[in-house]
């Protein structure tokens, strides 16, 4: 059973379009602090928003519902694509929020060096989980790159068999005897 060449070519480059989708995906999920950073800015401009919603402003800054409908999509999809990492991007904006916020008076009075030390360590122990984050985000993307290359080279072996012997009858008929032309005895 042969095939034409044009459809084995094209059988191929849907192969490779196929692995590169893979890839892109295997990229996007091990790409934790890209990820992060989208829930953290959405989460800075989520609460600018209210803000500016609690504040009187003759602009009217509240986005339309198609805009709010959008956002509230994108916030599903990546709570349900990557959980433990909205709740890590949640708790760390509201250690951040925490931090921003001026301390009161009576906050300072009562709690005020004890609450210095639990900012320091919360910011030591912060910056060491990005790190672990970043260490496992590195290794994952290392993985998913040998992975898709091993891939690959295994998609290519399995194409190049295909091919060959999709070919292998055409190729046996070439050379049998019976189509090759007979040569004269008369000299």
């Amino acid at each position: 059973m042969t095939q034409d060449p044009d459809v084995i070519r094209e059988e191929i480059e849907q192969t490779r379009e196929q692995m590169g989708e893979k890839v892109d995906a295997l990229g996007y999920k091990t790409n934790v602090k890209a990820r992060v950073e989208d829930s953290v800015a959405e989460k800075k401009d989520a609460i600018v928003g209210k803000v500016k919603g609690a504040v009187p402003d003759v602009g009217g800054a509240l986005p339309d519902s198609e805009e709010a409908k959008a956002k509230a999509g994108r916030a599903k999809r990546m709570a349900e694509q990557n959980p433990i990492g909205l709740t890590l991007a949640s708790l760390g904006l509201g250690f951040l929020v925490g931090l921003v916020m001026p301390a009161t008076r009576v906050e300072d009075e009562r709690i005020g060096e004890a609450a210095d030390q639990v900012k320091e360590q919360a910011k030591q122990t912060g910056q060491e989980a990005i790190e672990r984050g970043k260490g496992v985000a590195q290794e994952a993307t290392q993985s998913a790159t040998e992975t898709a290359k091993k891939e690959g080279k295994r998609e290519q072996k399995d194409m190049a068999q295909s091919v060959r012997e999709r070919t292998k009858p055409t190729t046996k008929k070439a050379a049998s005897p019976s189509t090759q032309p007979r040569k004269s005895t008369n000299s």
